[in-house]
């Protein structure tokens, strides 16, 4: 796998883990599976081991399902004709994943052997059909309707016109290069004679921030950062490396991309 695809998913996965709203919609939703007592816990399992086992199951669950779709979603990068199978194969792997760590989770809690005749095949199938419903509304959502996309025409980036046609991909950074600046899109890099500060200006539209006084970068490009000091290093998804330097770490944090 891409290491790139695995930063990403971490960095998200960090995303989502230190967001407080995450957390109270994986609390109410133990409490809620708990105090109902689901697929008979009620009957076995006394009020506080219950809900114990339902925080453990909701929060093991949701993070791996939550890593194995990201995960899918950034290897298969399905064209717009065929949402529908990337949706299907990340609903599949998710539902696996998900279905392997219930098993677990019984047979240490419950004792319920994994291998149990019938019972392995049915909990997985059931598991594997949530998970497809899932990814389903995840796709629904994530999908702009047809009036939006009309009447919101994609933002234009000034400066991807000054490159040749063929690398102009999503913009990943800006570096001073002597005179020039070096302008790292997802097709390659083009040096421009001009200033950063001008080649900044002409970015309006897209998330970024200058991170040391020779380089711009898009947040939505950076996949890891890593402390070094009192500076750091934003890896960007092209793989290169971009120092961060002690006068912009603040800004840096406060756009989620350095823990705090």
């Amino acid at each position: 796998m891409d290491d790139r695809i695995l930063r990403f998913a971490l960095r998200e996965m960090r995303r989502l883990l230190s967001a407080p709203r995450t957390w109270a919609i994986l609390a109410a939703s133990a409490l809620i599976l708990g105090l109902s007592g689901p697929f008979g816990t009620s009957s076995f399992l006394p009020f506080w081991p219950r809900m114990a086992y339902w925080l453990v199951v909701v929060v093991l669950t949701y993070t791996a399902g939550a890593f194995a779709h990201l995960v899918v979603s950034r290897l298969l990068r399905m064209p717009p004709g065929r949402r529908w199978l990337h949706q299907i194969v990340a609903g599949l792997a998710t539902g696996l994943l998900v279905a392997l760590i219930l098993l677990l989770i019984n047979w240490v809690a419950l004792g319920v052997y994994p291998l149990e005749r019938g019972y392995t095949l049915w909990l997985s199938l059931n598991v594997i059909a949530v998970s497809l419903v899932i990814s389903y509304v995840i796709g629904l959502a994530e999908k702009p309707s047809a009036a939006d996309t009309a009447s919101a025409p994609a933002p234009t980036i000034r400066i991807l016109n000054r490159l040749p046609i063929d690398k102009r991909g999503t913009l990943v950074s800006l570096s001073v290069q002597d005179h020039y600046v070096e302008i790292n899109t997802t097709a390659g890099q083009t040096l421009v004679l001009m200033r950063l500060s001008d080649a900044i200006a002409e970015t309006q539209g897209l998330s970024g921030l200058q991170v040391h006084r020779s380089h711009w970068v898009a947040v939505s490009q950076a996949v890891a950062c890593k402390r070094n000091g009192d500076k750091a290093v934003l890896t960007m998804s092209c793989g290169r490396d971009i120092p961060v330097s002690r006068t912009y770490i603040k800004a840096v944090r406060a756009a989620g991309l350095l823990p705090r």
